[in-house]
């Protein structure tokens, strides 16, 4: 008899716990060293300025002047400083600043409400702010909070860089250091950064990262993906959101260049990416249409690289992506702000090369999350008998690699235990600390800051299943089931459908919080909403008994329109979901309102802002009928 091959992860393999490859920003100061009149950074021109540029050998020196500062203010190893960001030059240099000084590096979004940004101080505990000037200025309410509330050893307001580069006279006195960066040794376990994630109370949790991975998936991806000091990385992640670190780390470690984008260039992005030759592009779902309204007929052919990530990726969106920059490998990558770099990937080939990969595919309309990178994995766990599920069997997605991050901060600013970093239970965890002492050399003092290998695992919360070639697919979380009329939902039963629909470009299904209604908000796609309607009208003028006010229904839309105005013309477009999604889903499942907008309201992480969707009107604020139950 054959033997079947296993094509799901070893969990008792060796991850390499102990091969830390120092901190990133030594490699970025090798690179300056190397390549000192190489570009770093490129500002594109606002509206109400010019462009700028910034040589490695001017973004380091200016990195160690802010280095120095910081330290002799007295900023200590793992400290934190908050940055109040821009998406800019003052923004990398603070952080690669923060990062020479041993401190760790959380930003503040100025897009944040106050009570956000207070809140995300008063978790993280900085010691340090350093408030970029392009930023505007901090709200009075954060300054006054900050002032009675947090200790802070050193404050930096309108931190700004000249245009040589420097930072003024402000921080003269450190200048005369600006070639050489502090002398601290760094380790893997000391914290390069603070993130923040939702948490369920509505006070986000803050995530304490490690300098292991920002090294170690920099430079394996660097090796997978041929990337090299010669491409140029657009800067388009949320400015408080973990995948800026890619946008940021991945270039300074290679000696390339950041591209980044003024706030005016994200109406025309496809313009901009052509304009500087962006190669490579990591972007948001939600920002890829963005990215091909904005095509005009044009193909991004630099583009080498198209990550996305955060959002499930579909079929639907692949293809005219894949059609717009052919030349691109598209990266769908599967991670959390949890397991820091450590992330899994499916790769899909430039449309050049295979024009019907996703053709040739079994899968459904959702695109696999793939296998993890190097020496990291994902695996899918029973939950009743946390054994590995067999190929098509559906449990949670865990998360085992040497890059997870440390932990939630507690209120103390220590590691949080919590139920979602776990040990290993597949592999003693002995064998690795045995294994890792026979490979010490004696010439390594980082391992002072070493807590030694570590076999650990994070719980996603995500629903998935291994594919027959090894491919994990994620299906949801495992808690997005909700109870309508006493019947259990998944929304991700309703989001399958919708993306089923020709004239829905976009959509998001939500419960309402009083009446337990489903509301559907969807933006519709224009162009084929237009050539619908229009067919529409020519079938009801055949047939003399059907015509009447209707023909003379509105058919454009504009930004202007207010909800009552956009829900009357495309009327006839919700009636037709709501018939479309009857025939696929019990009655229960069919959203009771539906709300049309022109553009989905996004958070400046790029996923959709439910606070600002407009608010279902209230007339049809009302709980459903009861319906009768299908049968079975």
């Amino acid at each position: 008899m054959a033997v079947v091959e296993d094509v799901r992860p070893d969990p008792t393999c060796d991850n390499h716990w102990s091969d830390y490859q120092g901190p990133l920003h030594e490699h970025f100061a090798a690179n300056a060293a190397k390549w000192p009149d190489r570009t770093c950074i490129v500002e594109s021109p606002a509206r109400d300025g010019a462009g700028r540029e910034f040589s490695y050998r001017q973004t380091d020196a200016a990195s160690n002047t802010l280095a120095h500062f910081l330290v002799d203010h007295g900023i200590q190893r793992g400290e934190v400083v908050m940055i109040y960001a821009h998406r800019g030059a003052e923004t990398v240099v603070a952080v690669m600043g923060t990062l020479k000084a041993g401190a760790a590096f959380a930003s503040l979004d100025p897009a944040y409400p106050p009570e956000r940004q207070m809140a995300m101080m008063g978790v993280s505990k900085p010691r340090a702010v350093i408030a970029v000037g392009r930023a505007g200025n901090m709200p009075a309410q954060v300054t006054g909070w900050m002032k009675a509330n947090v200790a802070l050893r050193v404050e930096v307001s309108r931190f700004r860089l000249a245009e040589d580069a420097s930072l003024g006279p402000d921080f003269a006195p450190w200048a005369a250091r600006s070639t050489v960066p502090p002398d601290i040794v760094i380790g893997p376990d000391d914290t390069p950064s603070i993130t923040f994630t939702s948490g369920s109370t509505g006070w986000p949790k803050a995530v304490r990262g490690r300098h292991f991975m920002l090294t170690y998936s920099a430079t394996w991806w660097k090796q997978h993906l041929n990337l090299s000091e010669n491409d140029r990385f657009s800067m388009l992640s949320g400015i408080a959101h973990d995948p800026l670190h890619r946008d940021m780390f991945t270039p300074l470690l290679l000696g390339a260049s950041i591209i980044i984008p003024s706030a005016d260039d994200f109406a025309n992005l496809a313009g901009w990416a052509t304009e500087y030759r962006v190669t490579f592009m990591h972007i948001m779902l939600t920002m890829t249409r963005v990215l091909m309204e904005s095509a005009n007929g044009r193909t991004l052919n630099d583009l080498r690289i198209v990550f996305t990530g955060a959002e499930r990726l579909y079929r639907r969106d692949c293809q005219p992506l894949r059609q717009l920059a052919p030349n691109a490998k598209l990266i769908n990558a599967y991670g959390a702000t949890e397991t820091g770099r450590s992330s899994c990937f499916y790769e899909i080939p430039p449309w050049h090369d295979e024009p019907d990969f996703l053709d040739k595919r079994l899968f459904e309309e959702a695109i696999p999350v793939g296998r993890g990178m190097q020496d990291s994995q994902i695996l899918v766990i029973n939950r009743s008998t946390l054994q590995q599920c067999e190929v098509g069997e559906v449990g949670e997605i865990y998360f085992r690699g040497p890059g997870l991050c440390e932990g939630y901060i507690s209120e103390d600013q220590q590691p949080q235990q919590t139920e979602k970093y776990v040990a290993n239970w597949f592999v003693d965890a002995d064998k690795w600390v045995k294994q890792a002492a026979n490979t010490v050399t004696g010439n390594e003092p980082w391992r002072e800051y070493f807590r030694g290998p570590r076999d650990r695992m994070y719980r996603t919360g995500d629903l998935g299943k291994y594919l027959s070639d090894g491919n994990v697919m994620c299906l949801g979380r495992c808690d997005n089931v909700i109870k309508i009329l006493g019947h259990r939902l998944d929304i991700g039963e309703v989001d399958h459908f919708m993306l089923q629909h020709p004239l829905v470009k976009a959509h998001y299904t939500m419960q309402d919080d009083q009446t337990q209604n489903l509301h559907m908000y969807y933006s519709p796609n224009l162009p084929r909403w237009r050539a619908w309607h229009l067919e529409q009208q020519a079938k009801r003028a055949q047939c003399p008994e059907r015509a009447g006010p209707r023909l003379r229904r509105r058919v454009s839309a504009t930004e202007e329109m207010g909800v009552e105005q956009l829900r009357r013309i495309f009327q006839p477009l919700s009636d037709d979901i709501r018939q479309f999604l009857a025939t696929k889903l019990p009655a229960f499942g069919v959203p009771a309102e539906y709300m049309p907008i022109l553009h989905l309201p996004l958070t400046p992480n790029g996923k959709v802002n439910r606070q600002t969707l407009p608010p279902v009107p209230t007339r049809v604020q009302q709980a459903m009928p009861t319906r009768r139950a299908p049968a079975g």
